[in-house]
């Protein structure tokens, strides 16, 4: 018995001996992993590239270049409104033109756009970095309107946002009281209040007086058209003085517009402008209504839809007529020049080649084919009327909105 406890101690001696031997071998191999997964993890750590070590130092500051920048003070709010979300919208509003140098966006002059985004940051509808940039908020506009020149119906598409019921109301009181948001629709994506533009409606208000014939046509010396009238007709200016210019026109005196205000068209000249504005229906060559266009120029073809001329109608003292046009497009000037073809007294030329368009045709009894020579090939210098008394009245971007 005593032999048999004898050799259970041996065996339990020799067993103990092996299992004090065994955890320092798990412990050297614990300790391998351990080094190998420290070496991998240093590896993959981002290492300053060498570019930078040569020619950038280490922040003064004893951070590293990869240390987040600290939020300076003012910068948390910034940061929320760009988390804001913004939603592509077409906003309708309306202006008076008077006093602006038109509707898009110029760094040297007042325009419409300009106080918009203004409004725009002021209010909330864009964040304030991005109230001087239009491209980062995708601003597009319906149309784009000359100088002095007015609009009911105005559309323009933007990303903004829309998070407060009351951001147009806020909007407006940015505003100069000439400029009105009449309000906005969700739009998609991909809207652009240009491209997507269907058709726009522009009206001219146009004073009766205005198509009565002329007393007597006036011509610069050493011109074509002056050389070619009957030297009865009245010239201008006199041909030796060097310094002749517009100025030698008078404007009218009160008396004389007193009289004018009493003009009352007669129904002969209501129907012969109608016949003259019908000229300009379809698909026409305007190289001539516009600037830097020439008569090749595919761009310069442009398709009206209907010209719409409203019975006389008094306001105040004097009687005016309302001119609607509806068109696809619209270049530079040219409701204003195809309007100006009759407020400005030329004379006609029975020579075609010699012929600027008389603008006044119907002032001085041209037949309305005359319209169709500033279709033509020929160069043309066509004046423009006044951009008083042109309005923007709706565009439609019906198909996309």
């Amino acid at each position: 018995m005593s032999e048999v406890c004898e050799e259970l101690g041996n065996n339990l001696k020799r067993k103990d001996d092996v299992e004090t031997v065994s955890p320092t071998e798990k412990e050297i191999v614990a300790e391998s992993n351990k080094t190998k997964k420290l070496k991998t993890s240093q590896q993959k750590k981002k290492k300053i590239p060498d570019f930078l070590k040569k020619n950038r130092e280490p922040p003064s500051d004893g951070s590293s270049w990869f240390t987040p920048k600290p939020v300076r003070e003012g910068e948390e709010n910034s940061e929320k409104e760009d988390r804001l979300p913004k939603k592509k919208v077409a906003l309708l509003l309306g202006y008076c033109g008077t006093g602006y140098q038109g509707m898009q966006i110029n760094p040297l002059a007042n325009t419409i756009e300009s106080e918009l985004h203004k409004a725009f940051a002021a209010s909330g509808a864009v964040s304030k970095d991005n109230a001087n940039d239009p491209h980062k908020i995708q601003f597009m506009r319906a149309a784009r309107t000359d100088k002095g020149v007015h609009a009911a119906g105005q559309v323009v598409s933007l990303k903004m946002i829309i998070e407060d019921p009351l951001i147009v109301n806020k909007i407006n009181d940015s505003l100069p009281e000439q400029i009105r948001v009449w309000g906005y629709v969700r739009v998609p994506k991909g809207f652009h209040a240009k491209n997507h533009c269907d058709s726009r409606i522009y009206e001219y208000l146009l004073p009766t007086y205005t198509l009565l014939p002329p007393k007597c046509p006036h011509f610069f010396p050493h011109s074509t058209l002056s050389r070619s009238v009957d030297s009865s007709l009245k010239i201008l200016s006199d041909p030796e003085k060097k310094d002749f210019g517009f100025n030698d026109v008078k404007p009218a005196t009160v008396e004389e517009m007193i009289e004018m205000r009493k003009t009352r068209i007669s129904p002969e000249i209501l129907e012969k402008l109608r016949e003259f504005m019908n000229k300009y229906v379809g698909t026409h060559n305007y190289h001539n209504f516009t600037v830097g266009k020439s008569p090749n120029d595919k761009n310069a073809k442009r398709h009206i839809k209907k010209w719409e001329i409203s019975d006389p109608f008094v306001r105040g003292d004097m009687e005016w007529v309302s001119c609607k046009v509806l068109g696809q497009s619209f270049m530079l000037h040219q409701i204003r020049k195809m309007i100006g073809c009759f407020e400005l007294v030329k004379f006609l030329i029975q020579k075609i080649n010699v012929l600027g368009l008389a603008i006044v045709a119907l002032r001085v009894g041209c037949s309305p084919e005359i319209v169709n020579i500033a279709f033509e090939n020929t160069k043309i210098n066509i004046p423009k009327a006044p951009g008083l008394g042109l309005l923007l009245e709706q565009a439609y971007c019906i198909s996309k909105i």
